[in-house]
């Protein structure tokens, strides 16, 4: 059936015509003689059975390490994000010690010894020579 050749091609991403030139070559193989035998069925079925089960084991298996990878992306982002903030944290001290330094290598206009009984020069400046 059409159909289902179109199905099979779908999950399988074999082309349809390929999947119908296979089917027709397996029969030729047979002599298009497909009877089975009640004990080959059961073998057959039993390790059907147990792929399928492995396959859900390995799929299951799949879906854990996926989540595991990405919780560890997850991580790393917001370790990243951490050390930008660090970083710009950081690079703000920097800015401020360096601005400290900055004021404290300006000389200053207090004298250096100051005497509480004499007028500050600051204040009161000397008058100028005639």
């Amino acid at each position: 059936p059409l159909k289902m050749s179109q199905s099979w091609s779908q999950v399988s991403k074999i082309p349809a015509r390929t999947l119908n030139v296979a089917e027709l070559e397996l029969y030729t193989v047979f002599k298009w003689d497909l009877w089975v035998r009640e004990e080959d069925y059961r073998d057959w079925l039993k390790s059907t059975e147990q792929a399928v089960l492995e396959f859900e084991r390995c799929t299951n298996e799949t879906a854990v390490i996926r989540t595991l990878i990405e919780k560890q992306h997850l991580l790393e982002q917001q370790d990243l994000q951490y050390q930008q903030q660090l970083q710009h944290q950081h690079q703000r001290m920097e800015i401020q010690q360096y601005q400290m330094r900055k004021l404290a290598a300006q000389p200053s206009f207090a004298p250096d010894s100051f005497d509480p009984g004499e007028p500050s020069p600051y204040l009161y400046p000397s008058a100028s020579p005639s």
